[in-house]
């Protein structure tokens, strides 16, 4: 269980930096878009902490990305299963 919240961990802030980037942000640029301090953002990018449901919506929203993208794993592996069925 705890190598399994590891992973999540790892996909979400590498996805969380991904998606920064596609946006041409600097961490200080997309923490101040979604109104958090860029202490927690740097905390999320580099693993340490995770943001909670709210604010991983806020910053999909923001950052027009997708939250299960952002957050799972297995996301392309469940796109292909539904494009096949």
């Amino acid at each position: 269980m705890a190598e399994f919240k590891r992973l999540e961990k790892e996909v979400f802030s590498v996805r969380l930096r991904k998606a920064r980037e596609a946006s041409g942000l600097t961490i200080q640029q997309a923490a101040q878009i979604c109104s958090f301090p860029s202490s927690d953002w740097q905390a999320w990018e580099s693993g340490v902490r995770q943001p909670n449901y709210c604010q991983g919506a806020v910053i999909a929203t923001e950052l027009n990305a997708d939250l299960d993208w952002l957050c799972d794993d297995h996301y392309n592996e469940k796109l292909a299963a539904k494009a096949v069925a």
